[in-house]
């Protein structure tokens, strides 16, 4: 199972900050799961953004 979060607040007019989070759950996400292969699992690492945005 894997936890994503969006959330981006209106500050003022014309002003959005966000904040976007992947894999929270888990620091290393298998991201591969194909059994019919010897590969080595692809892992997802936890990342985080920040969004500012403002409107002229």
């Amino acid at each position: 199972m894997r936890l994503n979060l969006c959330l981006i607040l209106q500050v003022r007019k014309g002003w959005r900050v966000g904040l976007f989070g992947q894999d929270l759950l888990y620091p290393d996400y298998p991201e591969n799961m194909n059994t019919d292969l010897e590969v080595e699992l692809t892992r997802i690492k936890r990342r985080f953004l920040l969004y500012i945005r403002t409107d002229f």
